[in-house]
């Protein structure tokens, strides 16, 4: 499972989209239940997308300025 979460990640963060996509159906046919898969993808998606962010910054391809609240 925790490969199918990895290229799911990879997938996501080259393509910027289809985690939820790819790893919510895997772990419903795995058996877990919706009450546990949501919330586990929402989790992981944000680890991975603050990992994106701060590595967006790190390289200068983000700046403050870019934010348009």
């Amino acid at each position: 499972m925790l490969l199918v979460a990895f290229m799911a990640a990879l997938i996501d963060t080259s393509l910027g989209m289809c985690y939820g996509t790819i790893l919510s159906p895997i772990l419903l046919i795995a058996g877990y239940s919706p009450e546990v898969v949501v919330p586990t993808i929402l989790f992981s998606q944000l680890v991975v997308d603050i990992g994106g962010g701060l590595t967006h910054t790190k390289v200068k391809n983000f700046t403050r300025k870019d934010i348009k609240v």
